[in-house]
Order: C-alpha cells, then sequence, then structure tokens
C-alpha cells in the first residue's frame, strides 16, 4: 500500500493537486466512532498518509483532471448522510470518499454486510457498481487510468 500512495501523491502533484496532510489515528477513530463506522486497513493507511485532495488546487476545487475529488476524511460520510434520498438499500453500509464531477456519481467503499465488504462500488441512484475488490485495488485502477473502473458506463 505505501507504494500506490506514493505513486499517488506524485500523480497528483503531476496533475497540480495538493494532498492533504495525514490524520492520526485518534482522528480517524473519532470519525468512526461519529459514524459507528470501521474502515479497512488500506483506508486507514490511505488517511494516515494522505488526507484527500486540498481545496483550491487542480482544477480549482481540489479535483483532478478527470474531475475526480477525493475528499478528506472529515467530508467522508455514509452515502444515506452524504446523499440522504438515495434509494440504495445499502446506503447506511457504503462510505463516500470520492465524487466525480459534483456528483454525477460517487465513490465509496462498503464497510459492512454479507458481501463485498471493503470493495469499491461507483454510486448511482438508486444502483451502486462494484468497481474494485479492494480500496487498494480501486487506487491502482485509478492510477492507470482504467476507465472501466473509474469511468463505468
Amino acid at each position: 500500500m505505501d507504494a500506490i500512495l506514493s505513486e499517488l501523491t506524485a500523480y497528483w502533484t503531476t496533475c497540480g493537486v495538493e494532498p492533504n496532510p495525514g490524520v492520526t489515528d485518534a482522528e480517524i477513530d473519532a470519525h468512526e466512532a461519529r459514524y459507528g463506522i470501521t474502515l479497512p486497513d488500506e483506508m486507514r493507511a490511505y488517511f494516515r498518509a494522505v488526507n484527500g485532495m486540498a481545496e483550491g488546487s487542480g482544477l480549482g476545487s481540489g479535483w483532478d483532471q478527470d474531475l475526480i475529488r477525493f475528499y478528506p476524511l472529515a467530508d467522508c460520510r455514509p452515502l444515506d448522510v452524504e446523499w440522504p434520498n438515495s434509494e440504495a438499500a445499502d446506503a447506511g453500509s457504503i462510505l463516500c470518499f470520492a465524487d466525480y464531477s459534483i456528483w454525477c456519481w460517487g465513490y465509496g467503499v462498503r464497510l459492512r454486510g454479507d458481501h463485498d465488504v471493503g470493495a469499491v462500488h461507483v454510486l448511482y441512484n438508486p444502483e451502486t457498481v462494484k468497481a474494485a475488490d479492494s480500496f487498494g485495488a480501486f487506487l491502482a485502477s485509478y492510477l492507470r487510468r482504467d476507465d472501466a473502473v473509474t469511468f463505468p458506463r
């Protein structure tokens, strides 16, 4: 995961995106307690190293060249909080961590349920479509600019 995170910060820098400094375990623990969630280990490592994209960097609002914005931890909320009108049956089990073009669609990690825990899903309304088996796999696909994962049809 360390190699992916180093590659991610280097990629964002080439896009003119400034990564936020990482957060502490105590900040992660407090966020988990606030929403009654447990982040996968890969996401904890990500937030300790890179706390999303800085506001005002990249294309002006913390977006990369493809209009994807990764949120700082404080802005990551369960889908039923982020998008209260979501019709997704499992909205409370998915944590939103990024979006494309001011919520044309979002990206979230499944935190609980009978299947796909830890998997990243593209969030449409009302459906969610699995994009990657894990957060690390999603980041690797994002870095390869794999449109099948970041821009599924």
